[in-house]
């Protein structure tokens, strides 16, 4: 149903009551006999008739173009119509019955009775909508045609809102599947009303030229021909021909305006490189103070210097200026020329920054224009062509690039995997035939300054193709201009004649179909009849036993071949997945690390070092093993196809054969009819098999002999890549472990050295002294540092005093004589000599002397002479100092029962037994 959009139009249908309310009277009597309802007939009658009412009719699509077909016949006044059509929410799913009302616009200036119906596609990328006063090869082709001019804006785009919001959930009915058949509901009803000799044809650039292909490809019945200039028909996941392009462009209008710009790009990689994050917040102004992520800065770099205005409007001045200001020698470097470009915008600093600006669902939010979700769901859902930067350009990895735009818009935004936005892209080339799609009445125009000519239409010349098309390059134009602008070029003036020629001598579809439907079904019928006769036995078949051999060797190559393609997909999802767990784990490590520890800076460099490389890793296994075996796999596609054909070339043979015996056969003279036809069907079978049959049979073997340097080739970039990342992964975990072993302030050292001659004084008693520690035992290396614990020990300050000899009041064997004999000095050893030749420990604590015992937790080695080191594991016993007032704060003292050694030792090193 259609309607005025602002609801103050209305086609009305009058009838007077007076001639008309009788008729209406006796019809709804007739209709009362059956439903009893005669009183109300009656009162409704004499409604009619005293207050002269009129009927207003339903304002269908047919009302609404036969009245603006009288306007134009009886007022000749013409204009833009903006019209609203009720279409369903989804035409694939006949449980939801939600309808919206879809906004386009008719333009019938140049229409005349009889004439075409242009339906123009509104590009998602296009700069307005065009309206009656356009001039350019559009109004053109409409005043040639005596057309009238339908726009058509998909849904979800322009004034189009079919669902209340933009969330995930509504953009599932937002597909080229969808928008056809919208296109398919308008069309139909278009041409109901136009007379059938009238021809509809579609024109649309860039994106909307796709769909006017892919329309024509799917709904023949409906379109006579199109017209599409600039179609990127190929769908692949990074664009990185268009960024490209531009730079060629450049370096046109200024030698080495390209060159500066790849120069300022290679200067901010380095940056980036070498982490020098404060040069580049000084060169860019970002909109938060969060450190700038390099894919993600690159990203809006390309975005505001090129694609928008350069690729969008072929803004020939801003190219001009950029050129201008990457080529002056007053600035010192090309970064900063780079730098004053986009001084004015406010960039983000993080991909997840990027991300928020887009997961916004409301209609009404202004953080991002108006049709810059839809068109990234589009993106990650069927499209693709994400704007990279080639290697050519920059030191940048375009894969990386690529999972850049895959993580901050497919995943972030739209909780997609990686693995489905692949398979979704591939899925549009398999469905629409990419570059290579075969059609007829279909007109492409690409222009040589146009980026997206490398994903467009390129096979015009292959004689073996079937599509009757028309390709042209049309130089120093682009998509839009042919279509917006004033015919001032000759180019354009021979585009428009051929288009006119082209769209006359359109052939009818209808007759194309049949011919070809009824070839399709006698030669299925001939080929069915054939394998039920082969079957039975009633007809013997052509055997080839060498191919066979090839064709089972084939299949088992590529069973193979995919199950490892299959298991590597797998293996490098875990890989990333591992690489972001790590990430977060390190990310974690350089926050709980204090930037006052020993090694902090060390930490955090050898931490983003590592990060780097689990993502050069994982670029590795994508670049040397999983690309290289997606290319070889995807050649099993093609030939599992030639082996098909091949299959039915056969049997084509087998009957041609038959039928050729059959007529012999039946007496026929070589010179008859029939036998001549048989013959020669017979020999163009024959040849069809041959040489399928040939080219397979020196294709299969080529290719299975070729597996083994293949697989091992692959095989050795794999675990050559893998062993490379483990060797640098344990180098690097081996040089943070040895940064963050354990290492005390200088002071502690210089502190105990200072009071080193007092120490000594008092250990030098004629009583027992302390053993001295071995330097051997003392030492410490990296290999055997443990864990620490939590807090670091607390350093003491008092020196050691000898408590033997003193008595404790509180002791009860303080008044005991002890009747043991002196000890001798010590020795090197740590040992001392009893008077009977004895070796004893130098400790000679008692029992009496011990508070309680602790066992040690962690390793420590000692850092003066009267400290004591220990395994962990190790029991010590715990006794009193001589003077509580030496005691310092977090440390005790105590003897190793394993070895007698006496000194003090930091508390928090043990556990209470």
């Amino acid at each position: 149903m259609i309607k005025d959009k602002n609801g103050d139009k209305q086609i009305n249908t009058q009838y007077e009551c007076w001639l008309s309310w009788l008729g209406i009277w006796w019809f709804l009597l007739c209709c009362s006999i059956m439903l009893n309802i005669k009183f109300w007939i009656v009162v409704f009658g004499v409604i009619l008739k005293l207050f002269n009412w009129t009927i207003t009719s339903i304002p269908t699509v047919h009302a609404v173009l036969s009245n603006m077909n009288n306007n134009n016949n009886n007022n000749n006044s013409k204009a833009t119509f903006q019209l609203v059509l009720l279409q369903r929410l989804t035409h694939f799913d006949s449980t939801v019955n939600q309808t919206w009302n879809q906004s386009f616009t008719i333009c019938d200036l140049h229409h005349q009775k009889g004439g075409a119906v242009v339906i123009y596609i509104q590009s998602y990328d296009s700069p307005t909508v065009p309206n009656c006063t356009y001039s350019g090869l559009l109004s053109e082709i409409s005043k040639q045609l005596n057309a009238v001019v339908v726009t058509f804006v998909p849904r979800f785009f322009g004034f189009n809102k079919p669902t209340g919001s933009k969330s995930v959930d509504n953009l599932k009915y937002l597909s080229v599947e969808e928008v056809l058949a919208d296109l398919a509901h308008l069309v139909y009803s278009l041409r109901s009303k136009y007379p059938d000799s009238s021809k509809t044809v579609l024109i649309g650039t860039a994106h909307a030229g796709n769909l006017a292909i892919w329309f024509r490809l799917k709904y023949p019945h409906l379109c006579d021909g199109a017209i599409a200039s600039g179609a990127p028909l190929q769908t692949t996941l990074g664009f990185g021909q268009l960024v490209d392009s531009i730079f060629e462009r450049l370096n046109n209008i200024r030698p080495n305006c390209a060159r500066a710009l790849q120069d300022a790009f290679a200067q901010l990689a380095f940056l980036f490189q070498e982490r020098n994050f404060p040069r580049i917040k000084l060169h860019f102004k970002f909109c938060t103070k969060k450190l700038p992520e390099k894919y993600a800065l690159f990203q809006q770099l390309v975005e505001v210097l090129f694609i928008h205005d350069v690729i969008i409007y072929d803004d020939a001045e801003l190219i001009q200026r950029i050129c201008t200001v990457m080529t002056n020698d007053e600035l010192s470097s090309p970064l900063q020329r780079l730098a004053t470009l986009i001084k004015s915008e406010c960039l983000w600093s993080t991909g997840d920054e990027i991300a928020d600006q887009f997961k916004q669902a409301n209609w009404s939010d202004l953080n991002i224009l108006q049709n810059d979700r839809q068109w990234i769901y589009l993106q990650c859902t069927e499209y693709g062509k994400f704007y990279t930067v080639s290697e050519k350009i920059s030191s940048l990895s375009e894969t990386l690039f690529k999972q850049h735009y895959l993580d901050v818009f497919c995943k972030n935004v739209f909780q997609l995997s990686d693995e489905m936005v692949l398979k979704n892209i591939a899925r549009s080339n398999f469905e629409y035939g990419g570059q290579f799609v075969e059609i007829d009445n279909v007109f492409f125009i690409y222009s040589n300054s146009d980026p997206r000519k490398w994903l467009g239409k390129n096979d015009f010349t292959n004689p073996s193709s079937t599509t009757a098309a028309l390709g042209r390059m049309l130089y120093g134009l682009h998509p839009f201009e042919e279509f917006y602008h004033a015919l001032q070029k000759p180019q354009l003036m021979r585009l428009l004649e051929e288009i006119n020629q082209a769209v006359r001598r359109c052939r009818p579809f209808v007759g194309v179909m049949a011919e070809n439907l009824f070839k399709n079904i006698r030669k299925e019928t001939v080929r069915a009849k054939e394998k039920l006769l082969e079957s039975f036995g009633k007809a013997d078949r052509t055997v080839d036993e060498v191919f066979d051999e090839n064709a089972s060797n084939f299949v088992k190559q590529q069973k193979n071949a995919e199950r490892l393609q299959r298991e590597l997909r797998n293996y490098i999802t875990c890989m990333k997945a591992l690489a972001q767990a790590s990430r977060g784990y390190y990310e974690a490590v350089r926050e709980v690390y204090d930037p006052e520890w020993t090694g902090s800076d060390h930490v955090r460099a050898i931490s983003h070092s590592i990060e780097l490389l689990w993502d050069e890793f994982c670029e590795k296994l994508i670049d040397q093993a999983l690309n290289p075996l997606n290319s070889y796999c995807s050649q099993f596609v093609d030939l599992k196809g030639k082996i098909a054909k091949r299959g039915r070339k056969l049997v084509d043979y087998d009957s041609a054969r038959h039928s050729y015996e059959s007529v012999v056969g039946n007496g026929k003279k070589p010179d008859d009819v029939k036998v001549q036809k048989a013959q020669q069907e017979l020999a163009v079978a024959k040849k069809l098999y041959d040489d399928i049959n040939s080219e397979l049979s020196e294709e299969l073997p080529v290719l299975y002999d070729g597996r083994y340097t293949f697989f091992i080739n692959n095989l050795q970039s794999m675990f050559s890549a893998e062993s490379n990342f483990h060797c640098d992964s344990a180098k690097l975990l081996t040089e943070i472990r040895d940064v963050i072993t354990p290492k005390f302030n200088v002071s502690h050292s210089l502190n105990h050295t200072d009071n080193l001659s007092s120490r000594s004084s008092l250990l030098n008693r004629s009583t027992t002294p302390a053993a001295e520690v071995n330097n051997e035992d003392a030492s410490l290396t990296s290999d055997d540092s443990k864990v620490l614990p939590n807090s670091p020990a607390v350093k003491k300050t008092t020196t050691l005093k000898d408590t033997r000899g003193d008595s404790d009041e509180n002791n009860p064997f303080a008044n005991e004589t002890d009747e043991s004999p002196k000890s001798t000095p010590v020795t090197e050893n740590g040992n001392v000599k009893e008077n009977n030749g004895e070796t004893v420990k130098a400790s000679s604590t008692t029992v009496q002397d011990v508070l309680y015992k602790v066992r040690a937790s962690h390793r420590y080695t000692a850092e003066d002479t009267d400290e004591l080191s220990f395994e962990a594991g190790e029991v010590i016993s715990v006794v009193p100092y001589e003077n509580p007032e030496d005691q310092d704060e977090g440390w005790l003292m105590g003897v190793l029962e394993a070895t007698g050694q006496r000194g003090v030792f930091p508390v928090n090193f043990t556990k209470p037994l």
